[in-house]
């Protein structure tokens, strides 16, 4: 990861139902939360709204850089489809906007703070760690704010 000292990144934890974002600022003050899209709304309409998300953040932060989690391969090829579709809108945007950007593998950064197990005990791993740092977070807010110590713990000196 490029060295960030001193300047702003978003990280995301992405999908079309739930969207959990940290953004790191300078200082080490950080913003976190989710975003939940209009459940009444097509996949395409809720994709729509999470790159609209990302602009808005973008906008807000000026990021030197955006890091997205990896697609979760799931058994259902549908499933892995779209989120490769909602990724791929996102790497644009993220992209128009001049923002470099990498893809972060789950695994990497969960091993990296062992975060193992069942995926009920990689949730509750994810929520206790986060929450040493944070409040009211949620599973996938904690997830993006432990990616973004990760991309921190190993960014260029």
């Amino acid at each position: 990861f490029p060295n960030l000292r001193g300047k702003s990144y978003i990280v995301l934890d992405q999908s079309s139902s739930l969207t959990g974002y940290c953004v790191v600022l300078p200082g080490g003050k950080f913003e976190h939360g989710d975003f939940v899209p209009s459940k009444d709304k097509d996949f395409e309409s809720r994709c729509f709204e999470v790159a609209q998300l990302l602009t808005e953040l973008i906008e807000k932060h000026d990021p030197a850089f955006v890091a997205f989690e990896s697609i979760y391969m799931s058994a259902n090829a549908s499933v892995a489809m779209k989120l490769g579709a909602l990724l791929g809108m996102l790497e644009l945007v993220a992209m128009s906007n001049d923002v470099p950007f990498a893809v972060v593998e789950s695994m990497r950064w969960k091993n990296f703070f062992s975060i193992t197990g069942s995926r009920d005990e990689q949730k509750a791993e994810s929520i206790a760690q986060a929450s040493q740092y944070i409040k009211n977070v949620t599973e996938d807010s904690a997830d993006a704010f432990n990616m973004a110590r990760y991309i921190w713990q190993n960014q260029e000196k």
